[in-house]
């Protein structure tokens, strides 16, 4: 295992040169949902959205969206704020039962 995963994680084999941008789906800051899985903005790892908030500040009144990101993969957490119309991105998941 490298990259520090988990011991219960199964990397998945690719043949080299894949395009596997078709495993991501490109969404706003304002589609979130709790229990989404979305990629995480500094290290790109999937995570689960939790604890979303959206605020409303400012003299415009853009919303600002702030949630936690629990990464199961990794064992890590983040916190993150996008405005709402940021660019995020939703990886395919894919649970296998071995």
């Amino acid at each position: 295992m490298s990259g520090g995963l988990l011991k219960d994680c199964t990397v998945k084999k690719v043949p080299p040169n894949s395009d596997l941008s078709s495993r991501l789906v490109p969404i706003h800051a304002h589609d979130l949902k709790n229990n989404m899985w979305v990629l995480d903005d500094k290290s790109g790892v999937a995570g689960t959205v939790s604890d979303l908030k959206m605020s409303k500040t400012g003299k415009h009144g853009h919303a600002k969206f702030t949630y936690k990101l629990r990464m199961p993969h990794s064992g890590r957490a983040a916190s993150a704020m996008h405005p709402g119309g940021d660019h995020l991105y939703q990886p395919v998941m894919e649970k296998l039962e071995i």
